[in-house]
């Protein structure tokens, strides 16, 4: 392993809206994996990491709802 990823670099992830986060990390695969009226869920992968965000439907952050490390096995499940 080599450095921070880039997410290590951004800081408290609350501070960016979801639009913001996504200029911020171009080079990730960014895909919706759940919306519905009030909320989606955003899926960030690079840099051996996923990390699902949960925002509101106008992009404000809610929280961090899941991450998963690839290199060292291990995944993160909030409640």
């Amino acid at each position: 392993m080599g450095g921070f990823s880039q997410f290590a670099y951004l800081g408290y992830l609350n501070q960016y809206s979801k639009q913001e986060l996504m200029e911020r990390l171009m080079n990730y695969q960014i895909s919706t994996v759940f919306e519905d009226e009030a909320f989606l869920i955003i899926r960030f992968i690079g840099e051996d990491i996923r990390i699902d965000i949960k925002y509101t439907i106008t992009g404000i952050f809610v929280g961090i709802i899941e991450e998963e490390w690839f290199d060292v096995p291990f995944t993160l499940v909030r409640e």
